[in-house]
């Protein structure tokens, strides 16, 4: 089915014309037919229909799937019997089976990806070598810790306040629930200044103007989990991406703000997000342009490197190239200047 509109000029109102499908409960059987007669209702009444459809909840997506979108699906799934039904009163059927096949939302445990799949299209990996490989990146971390502590001379708390040595303070903003506690204890291992928020990638952009201004960080990292919807295609499609719009939202708000002269500096993105757009928006550095994975570290690895860089000097990707997963082709940006500042006082 393709949604048509009609305007009807007596009564000025424009219409949405569509087919819906029926359900057999007795054989448990989809159908819809060219011969089924078409459906007539306000374009308004459609609007608020799709606009008060929760998108997370399973039975009300199913809902207008099924309402709106039957034969759409049927012909995505059966391409072939599209061309030989264009003129054809066959019914056009599917099992209830077939509609509510179980979906997997699959989250990335070392890379910021989100993606779904058939779980029958899954296949479980054995723990070992899931453990090993998270002791291999863990190991990463702790290497990255120690040499970015033998950079600062162990810049905790206590050595920072003898040293007067003061590093640009972070506000991070991540998705990802378990991400943003390893964020965090990353964070305070090297004694940097965070702030670390736990908020879904669709509400950052409500909460960020206002975290900004509470915190007024030198550093702004947006992130989470993201990836694009049809891979390899659609490219400049920023509906092809599924959390893309948010982060250039976020960046957007931020930007809006007038920041009394301070250089806030912005990391924004995930696995293969659409970095232009990103950049468009006002971000520093962002993900992904080859829109390849990127993992866990590489938004940290951008703000450790901006807040524990001298202020009189300017960051490029360059500075950071070898330790994001895959250097430029993840991770790109115009640079901004370090955020490091030694302050001498009287003790």
């Amino acid at each position: 089915m393709s949604f048509k509109l009609a305007f009807d000029k007596n009564l000025g109102l424009e219409l949405f014309v569509f087919k819906h499908m029926y359900y057999d409960k007795s054989k448990k059987i989809f159908f819809s037919s060219y011969n089924t007669e078409h459906m007539i209702d306000a374009m308004g009444s459609f609007l608020l229909i799709f606009l008060n459809t929760d998108f997370e909840d399973d039975e009300d997506c199913r809902s207008l799937v099924f309402w709106f979108c039957f034969e759409n699906l049927y012909y995505r799934k059966y391409p072939k019997i599209k061309k030989a039904n264009q003129y054809s009163s066959t019914y056009l059927k599917l099992s209830f089976s077939e509609f509510n096949k179980e979906i997997a939302i699959l989250k990335g445990i070392m890379i910021r990806i989100k993606a779904d799949s058939l779980v029958e299209d899954l296949e479980i990996i054995d723990k070992r070598i899931v453990d090993k490989n998270i002791e291999k990146f863990e190991n990463r971390i702790q290497q990255m810790v120690k040499r970015c502590l033998n950079s600062l001379g162990n810049n905790n708390d206590e050595n920072r306040l003898k040293r007067l040595l003061y590093t640009g303070k972070i506000l991070h903003l991540d998705g990802d629930r378990r991400y943003s506690e390893k964020s965090n204890k990353y964070y305070k291992s090297l004694g940097l200044n965070v702030i670390v928020k736990n908020i879904a990638e669709n509400k950052q952009p409500r909460f960020v103007k206002v975290l900004v201004q509470r915190y007024r960080p030198d550093i702004l990292v947006i992130t989470g989990h993201d990836g694009m919807i049809k891979n390899g295609t659609g490219y400049q499609d920023i509906y092809n991406y599924r959390n893309s719009a948010y982060f250039v939202k976020s960046v957007q708000e931020a930007r809006s703000l007038n920041y009394e002269g301070k250089d806030l500096v912005i990391f924004a993105g995930a696995c293969q997000s659409y970095y232009e757009a990103i950049m468009e928006a006002g971000a520093n550095f962002a993900s992904s342009p080859a829109r390849i994975l990127i993992d866990f570290m590489d938004p940290l690895i951008v703000a450790q490197t901006i807040a524990t860089t001298e202020s009189t000097k300017y960051v490029t990707i360059k500075d950071m190239e070898n330790d994001l997963r895959d250097g430029i082709k993840g991770v790109n940006g115009i640079g901004a200047m370090g955020k490091k500042k030694i302050v001498v006082t009287q003790m």
